[in-house]
């Protein structure tokens, strides 16, 4: 059944204790989306909730879509470490798909600790397989030796590396990294300060800056993160200070802090190889996750393939 919002918290406190569940799939997170809106169903075993698909629903030229959030690379269901040990979750395959016929449209991603949980649940293959670098934290640093140069380079030069809660600062600089890739930042300045604060509060992500000698911020990242993993998802870069080596003193710094926590390490590892290669300087070990796109709607396939609607 649905979820009412006044039990909101209870999903929050719920999916965090989960083995699969993550900060992007709380309200916290999804409720500073730019568009959109949230919509929890719970599964339940004798009135318990032992799972549950939080889903940022939009509505499209009349069709009900659920899409990709936007910096959240996994929505996936989510069901209690218990039902899923008990290998209980087929009891609710049925309800589950009964709600995915409710849309016309979606776009799902499932982390690689899920042991492919959606395809079995929906019976549908994944369209898409992605990489992501994973330092665990039962790991030594085993960074490569041009990395350690750099990180070196980047002290002598004097940048300073340090916690910071100056949000506006992180979003310019994320806005130079999108704009140096063509692309312009999927948050309006305020959403994203009001996210990072909101997650920040419910000690729910951490953000870092690296600042030369003159106090100049030069690189910066905001790591949402849970009980088991942070997420490398938002950082940025001025590319006048590239070459004093900002990014590996910033990633360095923040893998130290989720080590002092006992947290995995999810570098979101780019499709890019020129990214993914620098990421695999700090010795992670290759994990896969999968992406699933299905238009159930045979007008929406219509207008999707004219180019009237894009999902």
């Amino acid at each position: 059944r649905e979820i009412p919002q006044e039990d909101w918290k209870k999903w929050d406190c719920f999916v965090l204790a989960q083995r699969d569940g993550t900060v992007f799939h709380t309200t916290h997170w999804l409720k500073h989306q730019p568009v959109g809106e949230i919509v929890i169903y719970g599964f339940y075993l004798d009135n318990v909730l032992v799972g549950g698909f939080i889903i940022n629903e939009i509505t499209k030229a009349g069709f009900k879509i659920i899409p990709q959030p936007i910096l959240t690379p996994y929505n996936h269901p989510v069901f209690s470490d218990k039902v899923i040990c008990e290998r209980r979750v087929e009891l609710f395959q049925d309800y589950f798909l009964k709600i995915l016929s409710i849309y016309d449209s979606y776009r799902i991603s499932e982390s690689y600790t899920t042991d492919k949980l959606f395809q079995n649940l929906a019976g549908v293959e994944p369209v898409h397989q992605f990489r992501t670098q994973i330092l665990t934290k039962s790991e030594e640093n085993f960074y490569a030796s041009s990395l350690k140069r750099n990180i070196k380079k980047a002290q002598k030069n004097n940048l300073v590396v340090e916690q910071s809660s100056d949000f506006e600062a992180i979003y310019e600089l994320s806005t130079l990294s999108y704009q140096n890739s063509g692309r312009s930042h999927p948050f309006e300045k305020e959403s994203f300060i009001n996210l990072c604060e909101e997650i920040e509060e419910f000690g729910l992500g951490a953000g870092f800056m690296v600042k030369n000698q003159s106090g100049t911020p030069v690189a910066g990242c905001f790591l949402p993160l849970d009980k088991h993993r942070a997420y490398n998802v938002i950082n940025g870069l001025n590319r006048d200070f590239k070459e004093l080596q900002p990014g590996a003193l910033l990633l360095d710094e923040a893998i130290s802090y989720c080590r002092n926590r006992m947290l995995d390490f999810d570098f979101e590892g780019s499709q890019q190889d020129r990214i993914n290669d620098f990421y695999q300087k700090f010795g992670p070990e290759e994990k896969y996750f999968y992406h699933y796109h299905q238009n159930s709607n045979r007008l929406l396939r219509a207008a999707s393939k004219m180019g009237l609607v894009r999902v």
